[in-house]
């Protein structure tokens, strides 16, 4: 059984699945993922809009909100899924259109907590579009349609237009649209079940209306327009520029202008009658990217090239100031939870705060830039320990958005550090072992210690024992008492070069490229091969029960039934898009970091204390067969008990298509033929779609691909 685990940012991370009437439910995954990471880590940031301080970014799948009040600190505040496409502002809502001809719709009342709201199929691809009112306005190559959205339920097609086919740009003063193609078109779409073209202006490219003015560029730079009678545009003033303008943004009083030569340029329009030319804002050469990428708000320039991020501080544009500029080379690194907070290492940056209850997912809420070069390392006792370089720290995040230091141990810096029930156990790697006790953790105390007679690098505990390691080998060290640490004996590597080992009750676990073994390790440290696990099973994370969780080299995420060590139990294959560098898991909850892919955390991970295993372990949804289909195919499943259930088809899009088989299943295998229609009875097209079998609160899912 092979599921996927949705990876998006709290949103970030964060993901969203956010709920709405008119949009079709998403089927929930067994795991599923929120990310925090840079808004501009996930891509090539595309369109910008912007409003009241706050900007609108497309990058690959994700829509995301940053607030740029301070255009010296742009911060990320809302992140959600949304197929990538072409944003519009209109109030309170967002309009998306996106690659695959479908308008979603969100409610940013919230900037922070955008609402899906809607989601319709459009009756043209558009190259652009507008929308004022209750009115869409869609500008396709050869045609412009306009719809009625006073209901977003039911968006119905009012009217079209046949116009020059090419590429369009559209702004929109309802009911007069300007289609910009080889010109300018002025379409009155009074009745708007028969558009008509009333005009033509000299412009080239999409404009800014406000009020009754129009603001378009032509190859001699930009006009203003007055608007008041759309059969008669009037050109009111003019700013000459060259090279000429491709993209206009308006802020109150002030016009920010793209020009062709990649040069932003500042002009006064607060007397349209005679717009004036104030600055460039930055030197020729130093932005890229399009104007499609470029917003203004607050006197706030925000422009995107790539992959990067700029703002500027434009109050005063004959000397604009730099405010900032993101790169995507900031990964995250080592990281403690202290609920509701997560603190991130951000490499080169500083120390990360991401808090974590917030419904649109991990939220930053500080970046404490003076602990550069701090690596969290876990929570002890309420405090955040890490090391700044080799030094251990100890932290009072009282106050999480601004750690104090509350002690350095320099006796614990270096070498390799484990802490459990107040004792520290330190390895100096190629030296020796020591146990220190610590009822306070800041004041640690030394009470034994053993030489060591192998180059170790690792360290693994549990109560009363430890094993340290190399590529070669392994030592096992009895603990009876902190003061009387004793090495019982060392050992080669039993089948090739160790990775990894990992401590877990009884259970020691040594693994290397290609091998995980499974030894039962006594009290006593007498030793006993349990078992293997199937090669590929990739690195051993953590134990929590019964259940073993590895990484296998490709994008996976195992989980293991180690009940009978000797047989271990695949109960669940799931993709994790990205490798993981560092990890923990609360409850159902596995946290883990992504490097420059974030700060990740996916809900919904089996765990020993809330999932039956029994019931994973022997109850499947097979494979299709035949898969590819053309079009009929074979869905199978054993179910560990009867009960409720149902077998569903989801498209690509999420959306439910079929229920070939629903009610009351019997304990043990079953089958069911699809032919490859839809509920409706009409023939699916070719693509890929997702079966889910549920029973009671279990899912189990596979992919399925329809070739006809």
């Amino acid at each position: 059984m092979t599921t996927r685990i949705s990876t998006a940012v709290y949103t970030c991370r964060f993901i969203l699945l956010l709920a709405a009437a008119a949009v079709a439910q998403v089927p929930v995954t067994p795991l599923e993922g929120e990310r925090y990471s840079d808004p501009w880590a996930v891509g090539e940031v595309g369109w910008i809009r912007a409003d009241d301080g706050y900007a609108y970014l497309t990058a690959d799948d994700f829509m995301i909100v940053l607030d740029v009040s301070d255009a010296s600190a742009p911060a990320m505040v809302g992140r959600f899924e949304v197929d990538s496409g072409q944003p519009f502002l209109h109030g309170d809502r967002l309009f998306v259109a996106t690659k695959d001809d479908r308008m979603e719709v969100f409610d940013v009342t919230d900037p922070a907590a955008a609402v899906r709201t809607h989601t319709f199929d459009l009756p043209v691809g558009p190259h652009d579009y507008a929308v004022d009112g209750d009115r869409l306005y869609l500008g396709g190559h050869y045609d412009l349609v306009v719809m009625d959205i006073s209901d977003l339920g039911t968006p119905a097609e009012l009217g079209r237009l046949a116009v020059t086919p090419g590429v369009c740009r559209v702004t929109a003063r309802r009911p007069v649209v300007y289609l910009a193609k080889l010109g300018m078109q002025v379409i009155d779409c009074s009745d708007p079940a028969a558009p008509v073209e009333v005009a033509a202006m000299d412009a080239i490219m999409r404009g800014v209306v406000a009020d009754d003015l129009g603001y378009f560029p032509t190859y001699t730079g930009f006009k203003v327009y007055d608007l008041s009678s759309p059969a008669e545009p009037t050109v009111l003033g003019s700013c000459g520029m060259a090279p000429y303008p491709i993209g206009i943004a308006l802020d109150g009083r002030r016009a920010v202008v793209f020009r062709s030569n990649y040069v932003l340029s500042a002009c006064d329009v607060s007397d349209p009658g005679a717009p004036v030319f104030l600055a460039d804002l930055v030197p020729p050469g130093t932005v890229h990217g399009s104007p499609d990428g470029l917003a203004v708000t607050n006197e706030i320039l925000v422009q995107a090239e790539s992959e990067h991020l700029h703002t500027y501080d434009i109050s005063n544009p004959q000397a604009p100031v730099a405010r900032a500029k993101i790169v995507t080379d900031t990964p995250c690194g080592r990281f403690a939870l202290a609920e509701p907070y997560a603190f991130v290492e951000k490499t080169r940056a500083g120390l990360l705060v991401l808090d974590l209850r917030h419904p649109t997912g991990p939220r930053e809420v500080a970046l404490v830039a003076p602990m550069d070069g701090f690596a969290p390392w876990r929570m002890i006792d309420g405090l955040l320990a890490g090391y700044a370089g080799t030094i251990l720290e100890l932290h009072d995040i009282s106050d999480p958005l601004a750690p104090a230091l509350a002690a350095e141990l320099l006796q614990l810096s270096g070498g390799v550090l484990e802490h459990l029930s107040g004792t520290y156990y330190r390895l100096v790697p190629g030296d020796r072992f020591q146990v220190w006790t610590a009822p306070d953790p800041t004041v640690p105390s030394l009470a034994g210690e053993t030489p060591l007679d192998t180059p170790d690098i690792g360290l693994a505990i549990r109560e009363g024992m430890a094993v340290t390691w190399h590529a070669d080998g392994f030592s096992v060290i009895s603990i009876p008492m902190p003061a009387y640490p004793i090495v019982l004996y060392s050992q080669p590597s039993p089948q090739g070069d160790l990775t990894a080992v990992l401590l877990a009750g009884e259970h020691l676990y040594l693994s290397g490229n290609d091998f995980t073994l499974v030894y039962d390790l006594s009290p006593q440290g007498s030793l006993g091969l349990l078992g293997a696990l199937p090669a590929g099973a990739g690195q051993p994370l953590f134990v929590r029960e019964e259940l073993l969780y590895t990484k296998p080299a490709n994008d996976r995420l195992h989980v293991y039934d180690m009940t009978d060590p000797a047989l271990p139990d695949l109960v669940f294959d799931g993709e994790s898009p990205y490798p993981m560098t560092h990890w923990d898991l609360e409850g159902q909850r596995l946290y883990a970091s992504e490097g420059i892919h974030g700060f990740a955390v996916y809900d919904n991970v089996p765990d020993g204390a809330a999932t039956t295993v029994a019931g994973l372990s022997r109850a499947a949804l097979h494979a299709p067969s035949p898969n590819p289909a053309n079009p009929r195919t074979t869905l199978a499943f054993t179910l560990a008990q009867a009960g409720d259930g149902r077998l569903d088809i989801y498209d690509a899009r999420g959306r439910l298509v079929a229920t070939p088989l629903a009610g009351y299943l019997v304990e043990g295998p079953g089958t069911c033929t699809w032919d490859g229609r839809g509920d409706d009875g009409r023939a699916l097209p070719s693509g890929v779609y997702l079966v889910q079998l549920q029973v009671g609160a279990q899912r189990w899912r596979e992919k399925l691909t329809l070739a006809r």
